[in-house]
C-alpha cells in the first residue's frame, strides 16, 4: 500500500500533461494522500473530464486523517463557486460533523449553485441545534429559487432526529407575522413535517375562502402530508369549491394521500370513486386510475372498467383493469372474466382488446378448476395399505353417516392453480382421505371431470360412483378423464384419494360441453366446401395439372381449380375409420417437372411417394421408400442443409428421416436413403427446427429434442415433457428473443402450449411453460401462416374431428379452425375466429398457401367431416 511518501509522486502524476496518468494519480490520491492534497483534489473535482471528476471526488471522500475535514473547511476560503461545491459535497459525503456552522453560512451564499450544495448538505448533516436556524433559513429564502431545497433540509433533518413536531412550533411561531411567499413555504414545510401541530394550522388554511391565495398554497402542502388523515377534507374542496384552481389542487392531493395510505382497499377505492365523480378533467380521473391499478381487488377492478365507458380516460381505466386482472386473475376468476369481457367489448386500442381476450382465455381456464372443497378424515384400518383401503368403505361413502366435514384451501402446483394439499393438513402414510364439492349447472348437460390425484382416486357423482383408479403414482402430466352428466340445479362431487407415501394431493377439473350457436365464419374469411363427404384427413394444395392454378389434393381425389372439379388420383384403403393415406406432402420426386406427394400410414407402416402422371389421367401410382412402423403423418423439413426438401415421418416405436436423390439407375429414377435417429425421438409427436441457434436443423420429440452436430451425429437433451404432443411440434423463435421456443398441442387432449427458451444465471438453457388455449380438444396438427398480413407468423390451428372414433377427451364438442397472434410486448396470445361449428376442421396435416393468388394465405381444412376451403379475404 502506497503511504505519505507517496504524495510527492501523486501530485507530479496529477500535474502530468497525459490523462491516464493524470487518473492514477487522482485514484492514488484517495490511499497515501493526507489534508494537504484537498486544495488540488477539490479542483480538479471542479475542472476535470467526467472520468477526472470521479476520481477526484472518491479520492476526497477517502483521505484520512484527523485534518482533512478541517482542511475542507479551510479550502471553503477559495472564491471559485464550482470549488465550494465540491468540498461541500465532500464534507456532505464525509459526514462532517465540523461542517454544520460553515454550511449555514454557505447556505446564505448569493450563488445559487453553492446554496443548494449547502441545503443538501445541511439535510443529512444537521444537528438538532441547528433546526431553529433552518427555520429562519426557510422564512430568508421564502419566494427564492431555494425555497424548497430549505424546506427539504429542514424536514429531513427534523425527521432524522424526530423532531417534526418541535420543528412544526417553530414554523407556526413565524407563521402568524409572516405574509405572501413567506406564509405559503412555512405551510409547505408544515406538509411534510406531518405533526399534530401542523395538522391544525393547515386545516385552518383551508377554510380559509377569503384567502385564495393562503387556501392554494395549503392544497399544495397537503399533497406531502404523511396519510390520509385530510382525504375528506380534500374530497370536500374539490367537490365545493368554486374556484377550478382549487378543486383540481385538492383532487391531486387527495389522490396522492390515498396511494400512500393503509386504509383497507375497500376504502381507498370508495375515495377515489368519489374522486372521479367530482372532477370533470381527464387529467385528475387519470392520475386516479393509475392509482386504482395498484389496488388488486375486485372493487377496484368494478370501479375501472365503469370508466372503460369514459372516452375521455378509456384507454386508462382499460390499462387499469388488465393490470388489476393480471394480479387477482387466478384468485378471483369471476370477476375477472366480466371485466376482461368488458374491455374486449369496448372500443380500445387493439393492443389492449387482444390483451384482454388474451386474459379471459387464461381465466376461464382457471375457472375450469374445482377451488371449494371440503375435507374429511384421515381414515385407516390396522394391517391394510393405501391399495386395501380404497376398497374399504367409510363413513363418507355411507349413506346417513355421521362425518365431520371442513374446509379445505387449494393452492397452486406447477401449472394448476388449485391444488388440494392433503400432506400438508393430515400427513402420514397407508390412508385415505374425503373430498367433497358442488356443481351448480343451469340445464342438464354433458360434462368431462378431469381429476389428477397422488395417489388413487375413487369418485361419486351424486352419490354414484364414476370412476375409480387404485394406483400408487405421483401427480401425472395427463389426468384421469371421466364423462359425466351434470344434473340441472347441485350436483355432488366426492372423491376418495389414497395416500401410500411421500406427496398427497388431488386436483379437479371440469370441462363443460362448449356452445356455439351455428358455424360461424370468422371475419376476414368466406368458406368454400370442396367435398362435404370426404372423409381423408390429409390434404395440400399444389398445381396438379401444370396450368399455373394451385388446385387441391386430398387422399384419393384433386380438385380442379377453379370449379374445383373433382378428379380420381387413386384407390385408397380404409380400416376402422382411417384411411390408409396420413399425409399429402408435395414435391417433385422424380424432377419430371409434376409434383407428386410423398405420404406415410398407420396400418400399412409404409412411406411411400405417389408418382403424379402428367396429362394421362391414369392412376397415380405408389412407390414404397420404407416400413419403419406405425406412423401418425410426416413432415417436410430441411434436416441435412442441402436445400432439398427431406422427410421426417412421425413414427410410434423409431424415428428416423428421409433423403431422396434423383439416380436414372435406381427404381423409378429415386433413390431414398434413410437415416436413422437415436430412439429417444419416438413417440407421438415430431417437430424441427433450430433449437440453439447454430444454425443446423434439430429435431423435438415429446420428452427432449435431438441437437444435430457439426459432423451429422445427434445429441440427446431431455428437458422437457410435453405429452401425446401434436405433430408438428413447431420450433419458432415466440417472442424474438433470438432462441428458438417450442409449441404444440396435446394431440388427444385439450390443450395448446409454448415452451419458452431462456437462460438461468449459469447459462444453462432453460425452458418456461405457458398456456395458449385449453378450452378445447384434439388439437392434432398446428402449422405457421402469417394470416394477417402483418410479416410475422401466426399460429393456426383447428380440432381434429373423431381423432380416435369419438373416445378422445371433448370429441364431441363443437369443431373449430383457429388463428393466433402473440403480443411480444405484453407476451400473451390471442384467439381468432376462422371458422367456429359446424362441420369445418383440420385432420391431421394440411396447409396454408395462396390459392387465389391475392396475396394473401388461404387455409385448407381436410378431416373425416369433409373438405373445406377458408379463404382469406385481407387482400
Amino acid at each position: 500500500a502506497l503511504g505519505r511518501e507517496a504524495t510527492p509522486t501523486i501530485r507530479a502524476a496529477i500535474a502530468s500533461d497525459n490523462e491516464t496518468v493524470r487518473i492514477a494519480g487522482l485514484e492514488a490520491a484517495g490511499c497515501a494522500g493526507g489534508a494537504d492534497l484537498v486544495p488540488m483534489l477539490a479542483a480538479w473535482a471542479a475542472k476535470g473530464s467526467d472520468t477526472e471528476r470521479a476520481a477526484a471526488r472518491q479520492s476526497l471522500e477517502g483521505l484520512s486523517g484527523d485534518d482533512v475535514d478541517k482542511a475542507l473547511l479551510t479550502a471553503l476560503d477559495a472564491t471559485e463557486p464550482s470549488v465550494r461545491v465540491e468540498l461541500i459535497d465532500a464534507m456532505r459525503r464525509r459526514g462532517s460533523a465540523l461542517a454544520t456552522d460553515q454550511l449555514m453560512k454557505q447556505a446564505r451564499s448569493d450563488v445559487p449553485q453553492v446554496r443548494r450544495a449547502a441545503l443538501a448538505a445541511l439535510g443529512e448533516l444537521a444537528e438538532p441545534a441547528q433546526v431553529p436556524d433552518l427555520v429562519g433559513l426557510l422564512a430568508e429564502q421564502a419566494g427564492g429559487d431555494q425555497a424548497g431545497d430549505a424546506v427539504k433540509a429542514l424536514v429531513a433533518v427534523a425527521k432524522r432526529t424526530s423532531m417534526q413536531d418541535r420543528a412544526s412550533q417553530l414554523v407556526l411561531a413565524r407563521f402568524s407575522d409572516a405574509t405572501g411567499p413567506t406564509r405559503a413555504e412555512l405551510l409547505h414545510a408544515l406538509g411534510q413535517l406531518g405533526s399534530a401541530r401542523g395538522e391544525a394550522a393547515l386545516r385552518e388554511a383551508l377554510k380559509q375562502n377569503d384567502d385564495a391565495g393562503l387556501r392554494e398554497a395549503a392544497l399544495r402542502a397537503l399533497a406531502a402530508w404523511p396519510d390520509d388523515a385530510f382525504v375528506p377534507d380534500l374530497l370536500d374542496v374539490a367537490r365545493t369549491s368554486d374556484s377550478p384552481v382549487h378543486r383540481v389542487l385538492a383532487a391531486r392531493a387527495a389522490v396522492d394521500l390515498i396511494d400512500r395510505s393503509k386504509a383497507p382497499a375497500d376504502t381507498k377505492v370508495e375515495q377515489l370513486r368519489q374522486i372521479m365523480q367530482a372532477t370533470q378533467r381527464p387529467g385528475e380521473k387519470r392520475a386516479a386510475l393509475a392509482v386504482l391499478a395498484k389496488i388488486h381487488t375486485p372493487g377496484a377492478l368494478e370501479l375501472a372498467c365503469e370508466y372503460v365507458a369514459d372516452e375521455s380516460v378509456r384507454a386508462e381505466a382499460a390499462q387499469a383493469a388488465l393490470q388489476i386482472t393480471q394480479a387477482i386473475g387466478k384468485t378471483e376468476p369471476k370477476a375477472v372474466a366480466v371485466a376482461m369481457r368488458k374491455v374486449a367489448a369496448a372500443p380500445v386500442a387493439d393492443e389492449q382488446k387482444q390483451q384482454a381476450e388474451s386474459l379471459l382465455l387464461e381465466i376461464e381456464s382457471v375457472q375450469s378448476y374445482l377451488t371449494q372443497w371440503e375435507v374429511a378424515g384421515p381414515y385407516m384400518q390396522e394391517g391394510q395399505n393405501y391399495a386395501g383401503l380404497f376398497e374399504i368403505s367409510f363413513p363418507p361413502e355411507q349413506p346417513g353417516a355421521e362425518v365431520q366435514w371442513k374446509p379445505i384451501a387449494v393452492e397452486p402446483l406447477g401449472n394448476h392453480p388449485a391444488y388440494v394439499d392433503l400432506l400438508k393438513v393430515f400427513g402420514g402414510e397407508q390412508r385415505v382421505a374425503y373430498l367433497r364439492t358442488t356443481i351448480e349447472s343451469e340445464a342438464s348437460q354433458p360434462a368431462r371431470l378431469e381429476i389428477y390425484t397422488d395417489d388413487g382416486v375413487k369418485a361419486w357423482l351424486n352419490g354414484t360412483v364414476v370412476h375409480a383408479n387404485n394406483a400408487a403414482r405421483p401427480i401425472m402430466p395427463q389426468p384421469d378423464t371421466v364423462n359425466v352428466t351434470l344434473q340441472q340445479g347441485t350436483n355432488v362431487l366426492l372423491l376418495k384419494v389414497t395416500q401410500n407415501n411421500l406427496s398427497w394431493g388431488a386436483i379437479v377439473r371440469l370441462r363443460r360441453a362448449k356452445a356455439i350457436d351455428g358455424p360461424v365464419v370468422g371475419e376476414g374469411f368466406r368458406l368454400h366446401v370442396i367435398n362435404a363427404e370426404s372423409r381423408f384427413e390429409a390434404g395440400t394444395i399444389m398445381d396438379v395439372n401444370r396450368d399455373g392454378k394451385p388446385d387441391i389434393l386430398c387422399g384419393g381425389f384433386w380438385y380442379e381449380a377453379p370449379t374445383w372439379e373433382k378428379h380420381v388420383v387413386r384407390e385408397i384403403r380404409e380400416e376402422g375409420g382411417y384411411h390408409y393415406d396420413f399425409a399429402n406432402l408435395p414435391m417433385d420426386v422424380d424432377g419430371d417437372g409434376w409434383v407428386d406427394t410423398v405420404g406415410a400410414a398407420w396400418h400399412n407402416k409404409m412411406v411411400y411417394w405417389v408418382r403424379n402422371p402428367g396429362k394421362t389421367g391414369e392412376p397415380w401410382p405408389v412407390f414404397e421408400i420404407d416400413t419403419p412402423g406405425n406412423m401418425e403423418t410426416a413432415i417436410i423439413a430441411d434436416i441435412n442443409g442441402d436445400g432439398q426438401p427431406d422427410i421426417l415421418p412421425n413414427i410410434m416405436s423409431a424415428a428416423a428421416w428421409y433423403e431422396f436423390k434423383r439416380d436414372p439407375a435406381a427404381p423409378n429414377g429415386v433413390r431414398w436413403i434413410k437415416h436413422d435417429l437415436p430412439q429417444a425421438a419416438a413417440g407421438h409427436g415430431i417437430g424441427a427446427g433450430d433449437v440453439n441457434g447454430d444454425g443446423r436443423c434439430d429435431v423435438v420429440a415429446p420428452n427432449g429434442w435431438l441437437e444435430q452436430m457439426a459432423d451429422g451425429s445427434w445429441t440427446w437433451h431431455a428437458e422437457f415433457q410435453l405429452g401425446t404432443t401434436s405433430i408438428p411440434i413447431l420450433v419458432h423463435d415466440v417472442d424474438a428473443d433470438g432462441d428458438g421456443d417450442i409449441i404444440w398441442g396435446l394431440g388427444h387432449d385439450y390443450g395448446i402450449y409454448w415452451l419458452e427458451q431462456g437462460r438461468d444465471s449459469d447459462g444453462q438453457r432453460t425452458w418456461a411453460r405457458h398456456l395458449i388455449d385449453d378450452s378445447w380438444s384434439q388439437p392434432h396438427f398446428l402449422l405457421l401462416a402469417d394470416l394477417d398480413g402483418d410479416g410475422v407468423d401466426d399460429l393456426v390451428v383447428g380440432k381434429r374431428y373423431h381423432a380416435h372414433n369419438g373416445h378422445d377427451p371433448g370429441a364431441n364438442d363443437p369443431l373449430c379452425v383457429y388463428y393466433y397472434t402473440f403480443d411480444r410486448g405484453a407476451k400473451c396470445w390471442t384467439r381468432h375466429v376462422i371458422h367456429e361449428g359446424g362441420r369445418v376442421g383440420f385432420g391431421i396435416n394440411t396447409i396454408a398457401e395462396d390459392i387465389d393468388g391475392d396475396g394473401d394465405l388461404d387455409v385448407l381444412a381436410p378431416g373425416k367431416s369433409g373438405l373445406y376451403l377458408l379463404e382469406n379475404l385481407r387482400r
